[in-house]
């Protein structure tokens, strides 16, 4: 005959639910909600790179034009109210790496 576990054994070897609610879990939760804030800052900054302006409203014309989104969509992103979804952050780094190297080529290389 096979040793098969009882459905009641099986339950003792779970974890209780409020192992997942300690110190542990805030500490989590501060670093998840840390590293939300920081990769939003470095969406924010890569659109003020990508479309430089004199003020908000300037910056948020160019890209919902290269982007295709509202202008209100990315100030949500400069404001980091919104996570910029993975599509545009490569939409941008294309773009800003387009624009760099077209300017290289006129400038000439700076070492």
């Amino acid at each position: 005959m096979h040793n098969i576990a009882s459905p009641n054994s099986l339950l003792q070897n779970t974890p209780s639910p409020s192992r997942f609610t300690g110190p542990r879990r805030n500490n989590l939760t501060k670093s998840n909600a840390v590293f939300r804030a920081a990769s939003r800052n470095a969406d924010a900054a890569l659109i003020r790179r990508a479309f430089d302006g004199p003020t908000q409203s300037a910056i948020s014309e160019k890209g919902s034009q290269t982007l295709g989104v509202s202008q209100r969509q990315i100030v949500n992103w400069l404001q980091g109210v919104n996570d910029m979804p993975s599509w545009a952050i490569k939409a941008v780094l294309y773009y800003v790496q387009c624009v760099e190297s077209a300017a290289e080529r006129i400038e000439g290389r700076h070492e």
